[in-house]
């Protein structure tokens, strides 16, 4: 997993430094209104996001509706189901920056030149 952000997108560094964030935010919006598959995929791997937070809810909350198994096992489930949830998270979200950050690039890239 490499952990990226927004400040890594490339030609993001043609603009002054207080107005990346503005533009990187133009670009993303106008991408989202002009290019399907860029906004199908967006969408899409938001979507992923809130089903792997759906499902880490119902699953927990199942495991603590019932009394088997015992506390010590539940607890233990708990810990690695939370561990997997982070680390599930972790990795869509920084996936989708880095996609972001590849698309948005190319769009400012074409618009500067």
């Amino acid at each position: 997993m490499k952990f990226v952000a927004y400040t890594a997108t490339p030609e993001l560094e043609r603009f002054p430094e207080r107005e990346r964030f503005g533009a990187w935010c133009s670009a993303h919006k106008h991408l989202m209104r002009t290019d399907p598959d860029y906004q199908r995929h967006v969408h899409g791997i938001r979507w992923s996001i809130v089903g792997t937070t759906i499902a880490f809810g119902v699953l927990s909350f199942a495991l603590g509706r019932f009394a088997w198994p015992p506390l010590v096992v539940q607890v233990s489930v708990y810990f690695v189901l939370t561990i997997l949830y982070v680390i599930s998270i972790l990795h869509t979200s920084f996936g989708l920056q880095q996609f972001q950050n590849e698309h948005v690039g190319k769009a400012l890239r074409e618009h500067v030149a």
